[in-house]
């Protein structure tokens, strides 16, 4: 099985066996902003694992972004694809049949196939690095609704509550609209609760480690961003009533999540009702690249 995780840095291609055991990896840089070398470098390393290994019928493919009922992209990260018919593009282009999928449901599939999540019902898996955004899966097989956005839940709004509690500024988000909870829960999110905070927004990790430290305005940001993310956190419980919740992502190393959001989580719950399990992935960055693998074989069949 091939899979592919495209990212707006880096493009990870993978070579699995029917087991989903790794046998080949390869990382490139991937071309943002030029479509003919973007499709060019996947040819190319699907290609070369043509020629060490069999070669496959199909390609699962993780893209970050949106595709509309046309096939068409919309990715702020890779905005080379934006407009673009990127399934059709590498299926001529690689001459066999290519799945693609978002990445952050390739995510979930991965880690309900074989995961932190394997035989949970429903899961939902989430990431939180430089965007927010993921997808959820019931008996191992992922929820897309009628176009397939199901599980961009970065795009919710943020809780007016929220908002009017720690009097936060309403911020224009990168899909064009304004207050989405990715423009408070990614890593950038968190600097700008800094500068709301501070006045000047420290990077994420230097206010994770500020807040270990004791940094008055650190631990009080910190505290808001852990808020924002339980809040969020919440609609999705409410709307899918998940066993267990998957976390990715740069910001899911952050061990103070596992512990502090559960907490706040039964603040909110209706009297009685346990939050689900929080875990971190098992595959962490390679869910990406293996959920794109499996997805290309449960459309197989």
């Amino acid at each position: 099985m091939y899979g592919l995780d495209i990212g707006g840095t880096k493009t990870e291609f993978a070579v699995f066996d029917q087991d989903l055991s790794r046998l080949h990896t390869r990382r490139v840089v991937t071309p943002t902003s030029d479509y003919r070398r973007f499709i060019q470098s996947i040819r190319e390393l699907v290609e070369d694992a043509d020629r060490k290994f069999k070669s496959v019928e199909s390609v699962g493919v993780g893209v970050p972004g949106i595709r509309n009922r046309q096939g068409r992209s919309f990715s702020v990260n890779v905005p080379c694809i934006t407009g673009q018919n990127v399934k059709k593009d590498l299926s001529s282009a690689l001459n066999r049949t290519v799945a693609v999928i978002n990445d952050g449901r390739a995510f979930a599939l991965s880690e309900a196939n074989g995961g932190a999540a394997h035989g949970k019902d429903p899961m939902i898996g989430v990431i939180l690095g430089t965007g927010a955004f993921g997808g959820y899966c019931i008996a191992g097989s992922l929820q897309g609704g009628r176009d397939g956005v199901a599980g961009e839940w970065g795009h919710l709004a943020i809780a007016a509550t929220v908002r009017e509690r720690h009097a936060l500024p309403l911020h224009r988000c990168g899909c064009g609209k304004r207050g989405c909870i990715e423009t408070y829960v990614s890593g950038r999110g968190l600097s700008r609760i800094h500068a709301h905070v501070a006045g000047s927004g420290l990077a994420a990790h230097r206010v994770v480690d500020g807040m270990r430290a004791g940094d008055a305005a650190c631990k009080q940001a910190f505290g808001i961003w852990l808020d924002c993310v339980a809040s969020c956190f919440i609609q999705l419980i409410l709307h899918i009533n998940p066993e267990i919740i998957v976390l990715g992502g740069g910001l899911s190393q952050i061990r103070e999540l596992y512990w502090q959001i559960p907490s706040k989580l039964s603040k909110y719950l209706f009297g009685g009702i346990p939050p689900p399990t929080i875990v971190p992935a098992t595959y962490g960055d390679a869910s990406g690249v293996r959920g794109a693998a499996i997805h290309a074989a449960q459309r197989r069949g």
